[in-house]
């Protein structure tokens, strides 16, 4: 049996995604390592898999407990030592090293993190990127991820499209000029400034065709084009877009990952309806957090028949929510796939993951943007008719219970979420991933 590594960025939201590949996988007889700072050790573990310390000179253990109460400046500053610090890691042969050491059959690499996958291709390691966000390019007439913008359908949307990725593009290069005085003074909001020159730089060391590097990317991080590229997510949930090679979308719900112990099922009353929020496991560092929240609560609030779990998340900030009411159950963290498998909405930060756990356990969905690729996915939600869509920093408690009480009368919402949850699950079931793992191996012989 073969040897098969994963190194994805250190987020759950980039880790969960992988799990059902990885269970399945593990099924088969195969070895299945994670390569994840140390961290995630236990949470790895916790789900049946072997965890080997990787970039832990960078993110030493407790620094995600740190990382979550820091402020949003000590973040920025962080995040500005860590990219120095994987550069050097990269570069300077400790990831070669390291990957070497280990020798997996495949490598899978997180699209954030796609200079490992240079150095494993250097090393004749062949490799995979694994994307947790729809594929981020413009290809198609394909709005940026970070807008909320729809597929161009007229002039007008083209327009407005091109125009998007412009602003961005443009914005980027003006970044370049002034980000080395903003490094210096910790005030960029760009904590990778200088990767796409280093990425370059990488790639010719790697051997890697300059050309396979594409630039025009929602994220500051270039596309790996010569790369196969999967993107964990069901095609079905994307814009329509054109097919490009390299590019397979496959499953990526793990129904059977082990979730938050300790939960407390007897505060849900069977007679009224459940609504779950949760805003990720990166709302600490979403500013309208506390806001958004505070509005949810008011709005189930309001309505007797509803009842509402609140997961609040390692936010430094939770406490400014306030008083909720009795029926109102409020956790850090909560069992997501068993609530759900209850709920009869869901609210959500628009995280992707998120949103196909809502969609494939057949439940409507409140998206709330927050940041990242939040707006896009947004943006599909709506397209596909199996949501609505509230701007945080317009979140009230008028606006969200008239947004909820909507997707709970809409037939026409449930409709289009049974039929793309069906969809979803001919992807999760016909486990392209799965088979084309096996292939790729079988051909390595």
């Amino acid at each position: 049996m073969a040897l098969i590594a994963f190194q994805m960025l250190e987020e759950p939201g980039h880790i969960n995604p992988t799990l059902k590949l990885a269970r399945v996988l593990a099924a088969r007889g195969h070895r299945v390592v994670y390569l994840e700072p140390p961290d995630f050790a236990g949470y790895i573990a916790k789900q049946g898999f072997e965890h080997q310390p990787f970039f832990e000179d960078i993110y030493p253990a407790g620094f995600v407990e740190r990382f979550q109460a820091a402020s949003r400046v000590e973040r920025l500053r962080w995040r500005l030592g860590h990219q120095e610090g994987e550069m050097q890691a990269l570069r300077g042969g400790s990831v070669a090293r390291r990957l070497d050491r280990l020798a997996p059959d495949l490598l899978f690499v997180d699209y954030l993190n796609n200079g490992v996958a240079l150095v494993a291709r250097k090393l004749g390691i062949p490799c995979v990127v694994l994307n947790t966000t729809f594929q981020p390019g413009r290809d198609g007439g394909i709005p940026p991820l970070y807008t909320p913008l729809l597929p161009a359908r007229s002039p007008l949307g083209r327009l407005r499209v091109e125009l998007a990725w412009r602003r961005l593009l443009a914005a980027r290069r003006l970044g370049k000029r002034l980000v080395r005085p903003l490094n210096r003074l910790g005030l960029t909001l760009d904590p990778r400034p200088d990767w796409p020159e280093f990425m370059a730089s990488l790639a010719a060391e790697s051997g890697y065709p300059l050309e396979g590097l594409e630039h025009e990317m929602t994220y500051p991080v270039p596309s790996l084009t010569g790369m196969p590229e999967w993107v964990l997510a069901p095609e079905a949930l994307d814009f329509p877009r054109p097919p490009q090679e390299g590019r397979l979308y496959i499953e990526s719900v793990d129904e059977e990952r082990v979730e938050a112990a300790g939960f407390p099922w007897d505060r849900l009353d069977p007679a009224r309806r459940l609504i779950y929020c949760s805003l990720g496991t990166q709302a600490f560092r979403y500013r309208h957090g506390p806001r958004v929240l505070r509005a949810i609560v008011d709005a189930v609030a309001g309505n007797p028949a509803w009842q509402l779990v609140l997961a609040t998340g390692a936010h430094p900030k939770a406490k400014e929510i306030g008083d909720v009411p009795a029926s109102v159950v409020v956790v850090e963290h909560a069992p997501q796939l068993a609530l759900l498998r209850r709920a009869h909405l869901m609210v959500n930060h628009g995280g992707l993951q998120s949103v196909k756990e809502a969609l494939l356990l057949g439940v409507p969905m409140l998206c709330v943007p927050q940041a990242y690729d939040q707006p896009g996915n947004g943006a599909r939600v709506t397209f596909h008719g199996i949501g609505r869509v509230l701007r945080p920093e317009r979140a009230t408690k008028a606006r969200a219970r008239a947004l909820l009480e909507d997707l709970s009368c809409s037939p026409s919402v449930r409709e289009r979420v049974r039929q793309l949850s069906a969809r979803f699950r001919e992807t999760e079931q016909a486990r392209p991933g799965l088979a084309e793992t096996a292939r790729r191996l079988g051909q390595r012989g």
